[in-house]
């Protein structure tokens, strides 16, 4: 073993104190491992003096990559080699002639910056699918209000015919009042000029009874119109009550949307900041 390797192996601790985290540490030349350190609990199963095409994926290890490079690599891992997310730092040693003699590795854990992503990633999905059902709740409640409007117009037209019948039952009532006054006139009459007004005291009467039929009528098809009146103010004093609901309801969509936006926002520097 030349002596640059071997000073670095017997200062492997000094490089692993340099890590804020739990780590191990791997010392190489081109052939095999002649310095392994394992960490407090982030421990690969290797052993000094295994080959290095021994090592699992070992073409896709930065070990390999920084030997073959001479260039310092950092790269992230999943756990399929070694069973724990990684992330590994590789640097070539090099001699006074600039040979690539081996290569020095840090390796930290990634399991926490890797749950750290799945949530983020999680959180994002569920965030999306959330403020989709918002949208579609947005929509349904414009939907509302748009027929909660037409029912309201609808509402207002109903009251203008009220007030048309009305107005008729009224013309109607004054009809009946002065049909009954004729029809009376018309008996004092046909009574005072005896067997000769019989006949008309007859139309008379049945004028008179058609006139009191009309009055009768239109009372109660103004008592059935008053009803209907009622029953349309109470109608639209529920819509009225639904359309601040709505407004309400459509206000606090809103905002939600807006707090869906900022986890949303929140969650993409999450992922960001998970990246190696």
């Amino acid at each position: 073993m030349e002596n640059l390797l071997k000073s670095i192996v017997e200062s492997m601790e000094v490089y692993q104190n340099t890590y804020p985290d739990d780590s191990l540490i791997v010392v190489t030349d081109k052939e095999k491992i002649i310095g392994y350190l394992p960490g407090k609990d982030i421990r690969f199963n290797f052993s000094v003096g295994d080959y290095l095409v021994d090592i699992p994926h070992y073409q896709q290890t930065s070990i390999y990559k920084s030997l073959i490079s001479g260039q310092h690599i950092r790269e992230e891992h999943t756990k399929s080699a070694f069973g724990v997310p990684y992330i590994s730092s590789s640097t070539p040693i090099v001699d006074e002639k600039r040979n690539i003699i081996g290569a020095i590795t840090g390796i930290v854990s990634n399991k926490q910056l890797s749950t750290l992503r799945t949530t983020a990633m999680e959180l994002a999905a569920t965030t999306e699918e959330v403020s989709a059902t918002s949208d579609e709740l947005a929509a349904d409640t414009n939907k509302i209000s748009s027929e909660i409007q037409i029912l309201s117009n609808l509402s207002g037209e109903v009251n203008q015919k009220i007030n048309e019948i009305s107005s008729i039952l009224s013309f109607i009532r004054d009809v009946a009042s002065q049909s009954n006054l004729l029809a009376l006139n018309a008996m004092i009459e046909a009574a005072r000029v005896g067997d000769q007004g019989k006949g008309f005291a007859v139309v008379a009467s049945e004028m008179r009874k058609m006139s009191e039929s009309s009055k009768q009528s239109s009372e109660n098809i103004e008592r059935q119109l008053n009803y209907i009146v009622e029953t349309v103010d109470k109608m639209n004093l529920a819509i009225q009550q639904i359309s601040n609901r709505i407004e309400k309801h459509s206000a606090n969509t809103q905002e939600l949307n807006a707090a869906f936006a900022q986890i949303a926002s929140t969650t993409d520097a999450l992922a960001i900041a998970s990246k190696v």
